[in-house]
């Protein structure tokens, strides 16, 4: 009983607490011809971080926005 609600105590928070990622699936995007895309990214200075304003700034966010 003890090991059933020990698992159950680790095991419930990623199902409750997971990402929910958001964006078009490929075999919607290539029959529409266009689509929505959903970006996850980790904050490295320089690369892709947010700047004092609140917006998403850096040398990876140049590149996905041409």
């Amino acid at each position: 009983m003890k090991k059933n609600f020990l698992f159950l105590l680790i095991i419930i928070p990623f199902f409750s607490f997971g990402q929910k990622y958001q964006g078009d699936s490929w075999a919607k995007v290539k029959s529409a011809g266009s689509g929505t895309l959903g970006i996850v990214y980790n904050e490295q200075f320089g690369l892709i971080f947010k700047s004092p304003n609140g917006n998403v700034s850096g040398v990876c966010v140049d590149i996905i926005s041409d």
